[in-house]
């Protein structure tokens, strides 16, 4: 009779562990979507929560605002509640969902400089933002992502250039909206319009015709390599085939690169598109180096432009916070050029959304002058899926610091 007791309290206790356990693996998964529901609707895409052991792992995709540090921001005010008794919070932004980046935050060390026991350079050592991301993404992108929804992108294009005695600055203004669809993952899809609002320029500027229209897949591999291949209509009147690799060194701060291009050319004038066959290379090699101390970036670039010109182009661009300032030099066989660029954020910093789509304005205005801006002397075409916007703009560096600025000013 004993033994069958014994046998009845060890069955009860089985079933009470098993049940006990499915009810915290439930409840644990409840909570983690409910978080998940909570940023899908602010407007995030591709969300994952899980808990890894004693940590806690987001990643997601910011298509709210215009920068990336008030996303973090954003995340760090929400899972403020939850993170208490975790040992880290490793936060992963992605971009066409790949992942970009990694940032390690202690929660111990950031709970306690909330609490202003420890510095903000105590936190700061402490906090790791890496280009490094394998060891978390293994587990994470075993999960579905979720769906993208339609992004309308707003673009301001102005383009001047030297005209004569009596009109001296010759100029053309358009408004270019974009359709943005993301099919999977790293696959995108943009259609362009161009609205013509003042023309002094070429007689295809004064009506309405398509621009950019592509299908881009990107991906990442092991060891920081990224490959980029678009199909499609570009820009500078160019249709056809680009391929896009870079390899990055040291946490991002160095990387080389190669682009190769076959196209043609293409004219849509009078509602109808005039081709001539894709028999056109166009293929450069290329290098860049990232001086840390005062985000200074040096770009280097040679190879085969368009009108049949080789040479080579150097670029120095600096960044502060969201703007960019940059001056380039070019030497081919056409001649020499030089000049400058610059980009700066548009207004407003974070985007209309409904359930369906969204309205944002492009991230940036990008502009460039050129001294004799000649179309022969090392000209490129443009596919608008380049790689390297997007690492710039999620760089580890820039990102860390654009951090620190956040913990010391506005802490969530």
């Amino acid at each position: 009779m004993f033994h069958w007791v014994l046998i009845g309290i060890f069955i009860d206790g089985m079933l009470y562990l098993f049940i006990s356990t499915e009810a915290i693996a439930q409840y644990n998964r409840h909570w983690t979507d409910s978080l998940e529901i909570k940023l899908y609707q602010k407007g995030y895409d591709n969300v994952v929560l899980l808990e890894e052991d004693s940590s806690l792992l987001l990643t997601y995709e910011n298509r709210i605002y215009r920068n990336e540090i008030r996303a973090i921001r954003d995340i760090l005010a929400l899972l403020l509640p939850v993170i208490r008794g975790r040992s880290t919070l490793v936060l992963i932004p992605q971009h066409k969902s790949i992942p970009v980046l990694s940032i390690v935050i202690p929660v111990d060390a950031y709970l306690s400089f909330l609490q202003k026991e420890i510095s903000h350079e105590v936190l700061m050592d402490a906090i790791t933002v890496s280009f490094s991301v394998d060891q978390y993404w293994k587990r994470l992108r075993q999960e579905k992502l979720q769906t993208y929804r339609l992004d309308l992108v707003l673009h301001p294009q102005i383009k001047l250039q030297l005209g004569d005695f009596e009109d001296p600055i010759e100029s053309q203004l358009n408004l270019i909206p974009e359709i943005n669809l993301y099919l999977w993952r790293g696959m995108a899809f943009s259609a362009q319009m161009i609205i013509p609002f003042q023309n002094e320029l070429e007689e295809e500027g004064n009506s309405f015709r398509p621009g950019s229209i592509t299908f881009n897949q990107t991906v990442r591999l092991p060891a920081d390599i990224f490959l980029s291949t678009t199909l499609g209509n570009f820009n500078r009147n160019r249709y056809g085939a680009e391929m896009n690799f870079r390899k990055y060194f040291r946490n991002a701060t160095f990387y080389i690169g190669m682009d190769v291009g076959y196209t043609g050319h293409a004219t849509y004038l009078d509602h109808t598109w005039y081709y001539q066959r894709i028999d056109y290379l166009t293929a450069f090699f290329q290098m860049g180096y990232r001086i840390q101390a005062y985000d200074l970036f040096v770009h280097v670039l040679c190879g085969q432009f368009l009108q049949e010109d080789q040479g080579i182009r150097v670029e120095v661009t600096r960044q502060f916070n969201s703007v960019s300032i940059g001056f380039l030099g070019i030497w081919t066989q056409h001649g020499h050029d030089m000049g400058f660029n610059f980009s700066i954020p548009l207004f407003p910093a974070k985007l209309l959304q409904t359930k369906a789509f969204r309205v944002r304005p492009a991230r940036e205005f990008t502009w460039e002058y050129r001294y004799q801006g000649f179309e022969s002397i090392g000209f490129q075409y443009s596919t608008g899926n380049a790689i390297d916007p997007m690492i710039s703009l999620l760089h580890p560096d820039f990102i860390k610091k654009q951090l620190s600025n956040l913990l010391r000013n506005n802490p969530p």
